[in-house]
């Protein structure tokens, strides 16, 4: 077979394999920790949207109306794809699962032109994209955690990976590339991460600033400086219709996120075993029957990384490994110990502000995919010292590959509890995960749920509710304080017809109360309305991003045009 043919049969052989589980009715919803707040996001969009509203800051869904800044705290410009699938009439569950198809199919596009330019070999890229692709952690977060913003940021890893490789360069022609190229691909993979998932870019900050450390000299030559100066810039500037207001609201809004970071987290335990990176057909789900899986998740990186790993230290060992192999095996080795119960996570969440800081990961083995990514550039490195004495070996690879995405489909159809949410009813709006973005002294049991008069008396009746806005009729003779249904966050406004503002204050659980004079008789009108501020970050994030794209259009333009 011609290798075009067996390249074009491997990416197909890797997204078909992924995405298996997809051809099972339903979605996996009671064990799959993250399910209902992602469907309640790509469900807020959808609704807002709906309304009239874009882009969407504030999300009027959730809890029945009180509404939660999701779409401030937490990025979601991915998911307007699947919302917007709702908008013509797609069921909830088939627009998530569409969405799980093509992170799927870009994954394996992405991997594989990052591993391509790495090895230098267009088959050797194919098979890391093929192992990256249907790594065990990877289908961990797909389908068991549902960890949307995870497994969307493993999309942009490789990019990171490959934009570092051509700064140092540590790719196959051993060449730096010329800065444009750098600063195009380290850029699109850290705002990818950034507009993904904060927990992530945390990490990978975390590992770039020890590469930088690990590799100071070069780090500061001109060349390589100014690339890591520039992409830095440019990641901000693309991404300022988010930073800007997650930083407004993060350093002025009282919320149980702040809260979280002030307190040491203890996270040791949760850490991978070491048994575990070896318990292949560990059942991966957790919260079953002890005696089944031990409450633990399946968090290895798989048989074929593991066994990669297994074989670098190996040629490390017989003295016969180059200098790129060494350092890729001692990096994975590092990773593995720092993503397990053997890391001193809790000594280091205690030692100070910074450790604190560091342990708000949560969870010690989302550094996994990071190690997915490092083992994956160690096996095409072993694979190309070995060429072209490798064809046993990638089938081998492909074929034990294909088994565990069959076995892990056939555990999935056994213990998935599976859901068919159709519309926004079927959904439970109060499903908010740990509550991060809730004020801190909210209780959500004590909701009215109505608009109540808590001073004075008034005939009050609510005229039209849409989304975040509200008009409401009110008529007291002597004044009143009104509460309604809607948590007090900032740039909420209470108006009348004449336009006049009114101070907003909080209720006694923290609903947007205000009050209304003496015979006052009128509609008064509920509006959030964005800062000026918000809209000139975004207005110089899309201009960042089309300047971006024609330059990163021009480069591909050149690329093919030189090929």
């Amino acid at each position: 077979m011609e290798e075009k043919k067996k390249i074009n049969l491997i990416l197909i052989l890797a997204f078909i394999s992924a995405s298996l589980p997809l051809l099972i009715p339903g979605v996996e919803g009671h064990i799959g920790q993250d399910l209902g707040f992602h469907l309640n996001r790509i469900e807020g969009l959808y609704t807002e949207i709906k309304n009239g509203v874009f882009p969407v800051k504030m999300q009027s869904l959730w809890m029945d109306g009180y509404g939660y800044p999701v779409s401030i705290y937490y990025c979601d410009i991915f998911l307007y794809i699947p919302a917007l699938l709702r908008l013509i009439g797609v069921p909830v569950v088939a627009a998530y699962k569409a969405y799980i198809w093509l992170v799927n199919l870009i994954t394996v596009i992405i991997s594989y032109r990052c591993f391509y330019r790495i090895s230098g070999s267009r088959y050797l890229g194919a098979i890391g994209a093929f192992v990256y692709t249907t790594s065990n952690y990877r289908l961990l977060d797909l389908y068991i955690r549902a960890a949307v913003g995870e497994y969307t940021a493993l999309i942009f890893l490789p990019l990171v990976a490959c934009g570092i490789c051509l700064i140092y360069g540590w790719t196959a022609d051993e060449k730096e590339a010329d800065g444009t190229e750098a600063i195009l691909t380290l850029t699109a993979g850290m705002t990818g991460i950034l507009l993904s998932h904060i927990l992530t870019l945390e990490i990978v900050g975390i590992c770039l600033i020890l590469v930088c450390v690990f590799n100071l000299k070069k780090t500061f030559e001109k060349k390589a400086f100014l690339t890591y100066l520039i992409s830095a810039v440019s990641t901000l500037l693309i991404s300022m219709f988010f930073t800007v207001p997650f930083l407004d609201y993060f350093t002025t809004e009282t919320v149980r996120v702040n809260q979280v970071v002030g307190n040491a987290r203890q996270i040791q335990e949760s850490g991978t075993r070491l048994y575990e990176y070896f318990d292949f057909f560990m059942i991966p789900f957790s919260n079953l029957d002890p005696s089944i899986s031990d409450d633990r998740m399946l968090t290895s990186p798989g048989i074929i990384l593991m066994g990669t790993l297994i074989a670098g230290m190996g040629v490390c060992l017989a003295r016969k490994a180059d200098k790129r192999i060494a350092v890729l095996t001692l990096t994975a080795i590092v990773i593995l110990f720092v993503a397990s119960d053997m890391f001193p996570w809790n000594a280091l969440a205690n030692s100070g502000p910074v450790g604190d800081l560091l342990a708000q990961v949560q969870f010690p083995w989302r550094y996994t995919g990071i190690g997915n990514v490092v083992l994956t550039l160690l096996l095409l490195s072993l694979l190309g010292k070995a060429r072209p004495d490798t064809g046993k070996a990638v089938a081998l690879i492909i074929s034990v590959g294909i088994i565990m995405c069959i076995w892990f489909v056939g555990v999935y159809g056994r213990y998935a509890e599976l859901e068919h949410f159709k519309t926004t009813s079927d959904l439970d709006t109060f499903d908010m995960g740990c509550i991060e973005y809730l004020r801190e002294d909210t209780d959500r049991d004590e909701f009215k749920k109505k608009v109540d008069v808590i001073r004075g008396s008034a005939d009050t009746e609510v005229l039209d509710r849409k989304g975040t806005s509200m008009d409401i009729f009110i008529k007291s003779e002597e004044g009143a304080t009104i509460e309604l249904p809607v948590l007090n966050y900032k740039y909420y406004k209470v108006s009348d017809e004449k336009t006049d503002a009114y101070e907003i204050f909080d209720g006694e659980n923290d609903e947007i109360c205000f009050t209304v004079p003496q015979n006052y008789e009128g509609v008064i009108s509920l509006r959030y309305e964005e800062p000026m501020f918000w809209h000139l970050a975004e207005i110089i994030s899309l201009i960042s991003f089309v300047i971006f794209s024609v330059v990163m259009a021009q480069r591909c333009r050149k690329i093919v045009y030189e090929g």
